[in-house]
Parts: C-alpha cells; sequence; structure tokens
C-alpha cells in the first residue's frame, strides 16, 4: 500500500507526530531502527531503579507539556523541589528561595541583592527578541557588572539550557528559557518511559502501524511519490516523510541532499553535550542535598528521587550528575567522570559504599543544535523542507518554540499541521 505519512523515529517527536496525523484520518507508518520505542526518552531499570538517558525535567509552562495534555497524556511525577545550594569557592551555600529567606540570607551581600533584584527585573520586562544578535555571555558582561551576581545568572542558564557554551548562543533565546524554567519542572514517576508508552497506546488506538527494527538507508522523491528504502532490502511509498532525526543523519538519507537548504542547517548546527553520571543508592549519606549547582565550574547534581518515584525500595535513591560540556572536553570521558566523582565526594562523603546501579554516558547529544547569535540558514517557521517538497523534519534543534524536549514536541506538532494543512487545503483542526 501507499502511505500518507511515513515517520522516522520512534522517540517523543515521531510518536506524537503519528497520533496527530493518524487521528485526521492520515495512514501514518512509523519506523524506528532500534527494538524498543523511546529514543533518549527510554528508561531502563536497574537494581529496581529507573534510570533516564541523563537528567531530565518537564517545563511547567513549556509548549511540550501542553502538546502531551492535548493528545490526553497524564503527567504523572512531582514538582522539583526549591532548596537550591552553590558551590561557590570550595563551600556550599544556600541560595534563598523564598523573599523572607532572600532578605536574611547571607549568600548575597546587601549590595548584591539589589543587583539581583534589578537583574530579575530587567530578565521580567526585557523584549527578549532585541536581544536575538547577542550571546548571552556578552549580554551578561554588558548587563550584569557584579561578579557573583553574573556568576549565579550564568549557572542558572546553564540549568536551563543544559548549554555551557554560552559565548555563542543566543541571548534572546537562552532568555526565554531562562524564564519558562521559572515556572518550575516535574520530574516523572517512573521516568520519561511513562510518556513513551503512553503515546504507543494512543498511536495503536489512533490506527498508526509501528515497526521497529526498521532501519532506513534512503529516502528519495519528492511529494506526492515518496520512496523510503530500509536495510532489509524492503521500501514503502509515502506521500509525505517527517524525519525526527537530526539533520546530518537526515541529509545522509535524503537522496541529493546536497545543496539544500537542510544540508546548510546541517552544517552550520553546533550540537549540545554533556557527561552524565547517573547513580543508584542504597541511601544518601547527606539527604538534605538535594540539588546543587557550581557557580566557578560547568557541575550539576540532582536527587530526582526527592520528587519522583525512581526507585521500588522508597529508601534508595536516584542522583544524576552533569558536566555541560564544550568543544574541547567532550573527548576527555575519564578525566569528565573523574571529575564529577569528585563533584559528588564534596557533596555526598561516602557515597561510594552505597551504590547499588550506575551509567555513564560520556558525551550524551542534550540537543543536536544551539541556537546561535548568529543567523542560521533556516527561514521556515514550520517543520517543512521548503526545496525537498514533501520532506518534514522535527527535533530538539527546531527551536522556534523552546529548547529541548519542547522543541522536539512542538516542531512534531508544526510538521503534523502541515501536512494536515496540505491534504486538507485548509486550516487543520485537531481533535
Amino acid at each position: 500500500m501507499k502511505w500518507d505519512v511515513t515517520v522516522i523515529g520512534g522517540g517523543l517527536a515521531g510518536l506524537v507526530s503519528a497520533v496527530w496525523l493518524a487521528r485526521a484520518g492520515q495512514s501514518v507508518l512509523l519506523v524506528e531502527r532500534s527494538n524498543q520505542l523511546g529514543g533518549r526518552a527510554a528508561t531502563e531499570e536497574q537494581a529496581g531503579c529507573f534510570f533516564n538517558r541523563g537528567a531530565h525535567a518537564l517545563y511547567n509552562k513549556g509548549a511540550g507539556r501542553k502538546i502531551l495534555e492535548e493528545l490526553g497524556v497524564v503527567i504523572d511525577g512531582g514538582a522539583a523541589g526549591t532548596r537550591l545550594q552553590f558551590m561557590h569557592e570550595g563551600n556550599l551555600e544556600v541560595f534563598p528561595g523564598s523573599p523572607l529567606a532572600f532578605l536574611t540570607s547571607r549568600f548575597f551581600s546587601w549590595k548584591e541583592k539589589k543587583a539581583f533584584v534589578r537583574l530579575m527585573m530587567q530578565i521580567s520586562n526585557l523584549k527578549a527578541d532585541e536581544s536575538n544578535h547577542l550571546s548571552l555571555a556578552d549580554w551578561a558582561c554588558e548587563n550584569v557588572e557584579n561578579e557573583k551576581v553574573r556568576k549565579v545568572f550564568l549557572a542558572l542558564c546553564r540549568l536551563a539550557t543544559y548549554c555551557s557554551q554560552l559565548d555563542i548562543a543566543s541571548a534572546g533565546a537562552v532568555i526565554r528559557q531562562f524564564r519558562r524554567s521559572l515556572g518550575g519542572v516535574t520530574y516523572l514517576h517512573g521516568g520519561w518511559q511513562s510518556l513513551i508508552d503512553q503515546l504507543r497506546v494512543k498511536a495503536v488506538e489512533a490506527g498508526v502501524t509501528i515497526r521497529v527494527n526498521h532501519s532506513v538507508v534512503e529516502i528519495s522523491g519528492t511529494y506526492p511519490d515518496m520512496v523510503v528504502a530500509f536495510a532489509n532490502q524492503q521500501a514503502v511509498t509515502t506521500r509525505h516523510v517527517i524525519s525526527t532525526a537530526d539533520p546530518k543523519s537526515t541529509c545522509r538519507l535524503v537522496k541529493h541532499a546536497a545543496g539544500t537548504q537542510l544540508a546548510a542547517l546541517a552544517d552550520a548546527l553546533v550540537p549540545v553535550k554533556a557527561a552524565c553520571l547517573d547513580l543508584a543508592l542504597k541511601r544518601l549519606p547527606e539527604p538534605a542535598c538535594v540539588f546543587v549547582l557550581d557557580l566557578d565550574r560547568p557541575y550539576y547534581y540532582s536527587n530526582h528521587s526527592s520528587a519522583a518515584r525512581l526507585t521500588r525500595d522508597p529508601a534508595h535513591a536516584v542522583i544524576h550528575l552533569v558536566k555541560y560540556l564544550d568543544a574541547e572536553s567532550e573527548h576527555e570521558p575519564v578525566k569528565n567522570r573523574a571529575e564529577l566523582e569528585a563533584f559528588l565526594t564534596a557533596i555526598q562523603p561516602g557515597w561510594q559504599k552505597e551504590v547499588i546501579g550506575q551509567q555513564y554516558l560520556p558525551a550524551m547529544t542534550v540537543s543536536h543544535g544551539i541556537v546561535t547569535a548568529r543567523k542560521l540558514p533556516w527561514g521556515n517557521k514550520g517543520s517543512a523542507v521548503a526545496d525537498i517538497p514533501g520532506l518534514y523534519v522535527a527535533g530538539d534543534w527546531l527551536t522556534y518554540d523552546g529548547m529541548l524536549a519542547d522543541a522536539s514536541l512542538s516542531s512534531a506538532k508544526a510538521a503534523a499541521l502541515s501536512i494536515m494543512e496540505k491534504e486538507s487545503g485548509k486550516e487543520a483542526v485537531l481533535t
């Protein structure tokens, strides 16, 4: 048969676009190269503890949560706590999380408190689009004179974006994400696999055909006569294709992709990577220490099981350590792990005796593209590839509506809407 839409990739973006299109009456084939759905949203169990692929959080004010709820996905989790500590010059300092605590805290001097309040008011009133052309580092140097306040702000921006390359990241995009992060995040009970499992059920109920262990080797043709070929030497014909692979991988699949807008973007994107050490512990030596950012180094620590059910034994804990990488540190996996373990020892001394499970992701791709201060060769507001009719893309690198999972989900919705409008000749209405 000839499919209306073939979706490549069984992660969040692929499943969301497939569900929407199938509910709109399109015949949809979703193919996944591995033997299970989920991609970077998959969760694995070790010793009765649930590991996401690194530290995952769903932004309460982000586009992604709204899109999932529109599809009927239940967001079951706990709100991340507000007790934040900073590691500063080798010491742990509690960041004041309430107005009263802010006034009485010794974390900031009175001069620093006034500077921080001014900064928050400035960010609240800022027209972020006017700063798109500046890097976040340059913006901070121009607008935040106090050194400690600037360090706190940059650390919080790294947290909101998972990106340490703030010298090239767009100030406008980062500030929008920072403001979004102030609405808080949710850690999901059982891990992000809970989203994947619900979306799979909804896809099947809507009539999506799902095939795992199907590795795509080529996309050819244009709308309405496209062909997707697989490594098993089979192929399908389709009117549209949505690729949720990263731009470089999609370019390798598309026949005659050289010279296209997609190829130009693939060459220009700078990925965001992080070294992630995830541990399951029998107990926490310092249970009150829940969340720590390093002011001087790009390190992060969080006990996600303080808010979400991630262990079968409630006495156990799942913790995450992250080093936000740059182009140089990306190639130093042993050194990065040693740094994270030393950071953890300063926070949770004696942790080594409590380990019951672990995973180390030395250079996990957090996002396939930083929103940079320079203009990228992608003029589209949607997900259609203008010079390859019938091809649509979705992923965390299409960051016109948020970053990270928000970008993946919003671009998946945009791709589905574009196809529905193309087929109906009128604005799509989702049910």
